[in-house]
């Protein structure tokens, strides 16, 4: 997997909803992996896969509470793979909320 950005959402407490709204056009046969935690600052973030409720336009609740870094925050990765697509993927960019 891929660096993930360093600048985190950061959240007074632990966040236990996320709304990702991508802009994309993804073809059938695209592999894809959309990963969340909320606990961004540790060593070793808690990602949690959110792809099928990504895809699905829904909240995702997250299951994880618990921290080992000073403060909270909220980190996303997008994987997406051509794989067996015969057309082109658009990936535009990604919205979204959280609290």
């Amino acid at each position: 997997m891929p660096e993930t950005t360093k600048k985190f959402f950061t959240t007074d407490v632990a966040a236990k909803r996320l709304l990702l709204t991508p802009m994309w056009n993804l073809p059938p046969g695209v592999n894809l992996l959309v990963e969340v935690c909320n606990n961004a600052y540790d060593a070793v973030p808690t990602w949690e896969d959110a792809t099928l409720i990504v895809k699905m336009g829904r909240t995702y609740l997250f299951a994880n509470t618990t921290k080992t870094a000073a403060k909270w925050g909220i980190n996303f990765r997008f994987r997406i793979e051509k794989a067996s697509a015969l057309f082109p993927v658009y990936f535009k960019g990604v919205g979204g909320a959280f609290d």
